[in-house]
């Protein structure tokens, strides 16, 4: 018994630590929490009453956890301010839902788009992200690195 409460406390730890602190982005912060801000962003743009959205959930989360020293958010587009940045980015051009990886005033690249079909999934994305983060680490001497693939260092 003692050793099956040390294990849930310990999966319970686990889980836990391995949580990441995904911000809630619209107008109102979007400059200073992520413009200003010396880290990359990867943001996705939803909506709650969006079905492709609403599939796409479980990848956003797994890919949240891919990666440490990359901030992540979402842009509610349901709520009237999420809309107001969504419009201001132009993010909705190619439907949603939309990722996209931000780094610095006008610098953002596209990594997903809600048209694709199918979607793709968290390892194709993570791809994705990585050869745009090398693009932006030229610029950027932040270290950042991708879980589970042994320490790979970008």
């Amino acid at each position: 018994m003692f050793k099956i409460c040390n294990l849930i406390i310990f999966i319970i730890s686990f889980n836990f630590l391995t949580s990441v602190e995904i911000h809630k982005i619209n107008i109102d912060n979007f400059t200073s929490t992520v413009i200003k801000s010396p880290n990359i962003w990867v943001l996705e743009y939803y909506s709650e009453m969006c079905g492709t959205c609403q599939e796409f959930y479980e990848t956003w989360n797994s890919l949240t956890k891919s990666f440490e020293g990359v901030k992540f958010g979402r842009v509610n587009i349901d709520d009237k301010k999420g809309m107001e940045l969504a419009q201001q980015e132009k993010a909705l051009e190619n439907s949603i839902p939309a990722v996209r990886l931000v780094y610095g005033k006008n610098k953002y690249f596209n990594i997903m788009i809600g048209t694709e079909d199918p979607l793709p999934n968290v390892n194709e994305l993570i791809k994705r992200i990585k050869k745009e983060i090398m693009n932006v680490s030229k610029i950027n001497d932040k270290k950042i690195y991708i879980k589970n693939e042994q320490n790979d260092l970008l």
